[in-house]
């Protein structure tokens, strides 16, 4: 079950040299945030099997690749047909780009 809790150093999230970022404090609320996170949440993550020096690994972090149709992503000699982008993130694209 996901817990909100506040982020306490978010100057420290973000202190990137190059990235122009904005954080907007409580751009969405806490029960949007929570519908949100839960509903993304149970996306289809998995774990390929990945190359690195020479080696067959499966990595221990979970990914799930999303983008436009047809985008395909590369990572450690694994290839991957990205899936659409759910109404979710749709959602959130758009409100980033207002």
């Amino acid at each position: 079950m996901f817990h909100y809790k506040s982020i306490a150093h978010v100057d420290k999230l973000f202190a990137m040299s190059s990235p122009n970022i904005t954080f907007i404090p409580n751009f969405y609320s806490q029960e949007e945030s929570i519908e949100m996170f839960t509903k993304l949440s149970k996306c289809p993550f998995k774990q390929p099997i990945i190359k690195v020096w020479g080696k067959f690994y499966r990595p221990l972090r979970k990914s799930c690749s999303y983008g436009d149709v047809n985008l395909e992503y590369e990572y450690s000699g694994h290839f991957e047909l990205a899936l659409p982008w759910n109404r979710t993130m749709l959602k959130i694209k758009s409100d980033m780009e207002k």
